[in-house]
């Protein structure tokens, strides 16, 4: 097999836990082909350098053999070299230790600066 779309390699590889969470990495623009963003049919080939942003960690891997069907852990290694792997600065989830009753004003606001919900008032 010459090429594949990026979706299925990056499920057979195990970059990506499923083809629809690789899916939504490429709609979210996470999947970057040879520095250009990709739609999930975007054809992939032996050759290739991807950069996959996925789990607070930026890996960038060269492409060695095509394969669509999702391999086992050893044999997965062996379809890419990895050429680069960095953490990205992320904020954490914020942690409350569960208590009784309701969360504080402050735990609140920070649940909410984080989620990017808008609070609306009732009434």
């Amino acid at each position: 097999m010459e090429a594949t779309r990026i979706d299925r390699w990056l499920c057979a590889s195990r970059l990506c836990r499923s083809r629809t969470a690789a899916q939504d990495a490429c709609v979210s623009g996470q999947v970057r082909v040879n520095g250009a963003r990709v739609k999930s049919s975007q054809l992939v080939t032996a050759g290739d350098e991807i950069s996959v942003r996925l789990r607070h960690r930026q890996q960038t891997v060269s492409v060695r053999e095509i394969e669509v069907k999702r391999q086992g852990p050893e044999r997965a290694r062996q379809l890419y070299e990895v050429l680069g792997v960095s953490t990205t600065d992320c904020e954490p989830c914020p942690i409350r230790i569960r208590a009784p009753g309701r969360p504080t004003k402050r735990e609140r606001r920070v649940m909410e600066r984080f989620t990017g919900a808008i609070r609306t008032g009732r009434g």
